[in-house]
């Protein structure tokens, strides 16, 4: 396989594991920060800016080992050999590291609502009964049905997801797949309205408040805001809107609020 093009894939490889294409400075500065965080090795963004061919062909140059050495660590293999050795002519693994976001069913909470998207046009919503247990309460263009229960352990962004023990109309057990074809995206709608709804104006929509004024958005995941509430100066932060979608970014911030909110301010 050319060169160029293992560059290629593993800047793909890259950018599925940052979560986002590099597009803009800011994404680089992204990608150095999340590089460092992983691999505790520093790749400056114009490093990286030249390896993509952001600064234009005259400025691109070989990289060097150290670069695709921990390009590779960063998406999830042990040497840029590593990687370049599990790739096949056409850019293709046999084996990949999944790096998507996932929800163990072991840490929900029984009454936990997900909404399940996947193509054509498919829409389920599902309640968590415990036990590995869920139940259909909403369907959309889907062969599930409301009423229907199955058992399921993990839920994996963009994979399929695979039903144990479907009984579907009070048919006898089955298997089911949802999303064979570019797998499914899940969204857990309870706990995401029950943020919204929260007394705290940690993580409200701006637009809720009497005054609201941008004071950071340098910040890799969240934007700060001034915003005055019943006359009052409150801090606001709020996850930046590409990353909100994501149930573990959301929870993340919510356990930095509870931090925050568990030490004694003067």
């Amino acid at each position: 396989m050319e060169t160029d093009n293992i560059y290629k894939v593993l800047q793909d490889k890259v950018e599925i594991v940052a979560g986002r294409k590099m597009r803009t400075p800011r994404d680089f500065d992204y990608l150095s920060a999340r590089i460092f965080d992983k691999t505790k090795t520093y790749l400056s963004p114009i490093t990286l800016k030249r390896f993509w061919g952001y600064l234009g062909e005259e400025q691109r140059k070989k990289p060097y080992r150290n670069t695709l050495n921990t390009l590779a660590i960063y998406a999830g293999y042990t040497s840029i050999e590593s990687f370049t050795g599990c790739i096949d002519n056409n850019g293709c693994s046999s084996s990949e590291i999944l790096h998507n976001p996932d929800l163990q069913t072991a840490a929900l909470n029984k009454g936990v609502v997900i909404e399940l998207k996947w193509s054509p046009g498919r829409c389920v919503r599902i309640i968590y009964e415990g036990h590995d247990m869920f139940r259909v309460i909403e369907s959309q263009n889907s062969k599930l049905a409301a009423g229907d229960t199955f058992l399921c352990y993990q839920f994996i962004q963009q994979q399929p997801l695979y039903l144990r023990c479907l009984v579907h109309n009070n048919s006898a057990p089955t298997g089911y797949i949802c999303g064979k074809e570019g797998g499914i995206h899940y969204d857990v709608v309870e706990l995401l309205q029950r943020a919204m709804a929260s007394s705290s104006d940690f993580t409200c929509n701006k637009n809720t408040f009497e005054e609201s004024v941008l004071i950071g958005d340098d910040g890799a995941t969240s934007l700060s805001y001034r915003v005055c509430h019943d006359g009052r100066l409150y801090f606001m932060k709020q996850l930046r809107p590409e990353l909100f979608p994501n149930h573990s970014n959301r929870v993340l911030l919510q356990k930095e609020f509870a931090l925050g909110k568990s030490i004694e301010h003067n």
